[in-house]
């Protein structure tokens, strides 16, 4: 056997043998001559899958997947995320090496919109001060990527503005004609007394088809068949916390009363 010099190819790749090309012997050529080997479009198409979501590459991809085709249209899925991961992968797979997704959560969100606060001292939210940003805005995050994977539940720390940053992001992309899916676990549903629920989430979201991944199947969550949401639990869900962060009673300041002549007007 012959030894090859290790390239950029995929070292078990029986073609080429990690060189990433193959000799292409023609009558007419005088020096030797080569050809990308096909293992090369799997390398950076796995490339690309760790540049979106790190580990996305070694996912075990199922046989099929609902997600496939639905590429260009917006979802609400509810999966774990080693299922996610598989389905994503599968996905992924069916699409160029170029194909720009990206996977991001709503702690990310926060950190975005939050970028010039940090350094101005006026951000006490705790996922926000203790990392380094990723994106200088919030357009920087949402703007940008053909589908946009977003994971709600991954933020703990409590803001109030955590579900409007949602929804911001979401009919942004909308206007923009890109899809985005929005991602939640089946033990921590986006329903109420989710951190990233709110009215304005639920009417969002109302039109939206709803996956549950489990295996290659596709069904309805069993939490919305058993509580279909009611305008009432809406409106509890904008009921103010005691525990708000004080990020959030920094943007929800009211404004003082104006002093007239007589004193302060009621």
């Amino acid at each position: 056997m012959t030894d090859y010099p290790q390239g950029d190819g995929i070292p078990d790749c029986p073609h080429c043998r990690g060189r990433g090309c193959i000799s292409v012997r023609l009558p007419y050529l005088i020096t030797p001559a080569t050809r990308p080997c096909s293992c090369v479009g799997e390398r950076d198409l796995l490339a690309n899958m760790d540049r979106r979501w790190l580990g996305l590459s070694k996912a075990v991809p199922p046989k099929s997947s609902p997600l496939v085709g639905l590429e260009k249209t917006n979802l609400r899925i509810t999966a774990q995320r080693p299922m996610l991961r598989s389905h994503l992968h599968l996905v992924a797979q069916g699409q160029s090496a170029s194909w720009f997704f990206a996977v991001e959560s709503d702690r990310e969100l926060a950190k975005a919109w939050l970028y010039t606060k940090k350094f101005e001292g006026q951000v006490f939210d705790v996922d926000v001060v203790n990392s380094t940003p990723k994106y200088a805005s919030l357009e920087d995050l949402s703007d940008h990527a053909d589908l946009l994977v977003l994971l709600v539940g991954v933020k703990q720390a409590r803001n109030n503005a955590t579900p409007e940053l949602l929804v911001d992001v979401v009919q942004g992309r909308d206007f923009l004609s890109k899809p985005t899916w929005v991602v939640d676990e089946p033990h921590y549903p986006l329903t109420q007394g989710h951190i990233s629920h709110s009215t304005i989430v639920d009417l969002t979201f109302d039109e939206w088809p709803h996956l549950y991944l489990d295996g290659a199947e596709a069904v309805e969550p069993e939490y919305e068949r058993l509580n279909p949401p009611s305008m009432k639990s809406f409106e509890s869900a904008d009921v103010g916390c005691d525990d708000d962060d004080e990020l959030s009673k920094l943007f929800d300041k009211p404004q003082k009363p104006k002093k007239g002549k007589g004193g302060f007007k009621s």
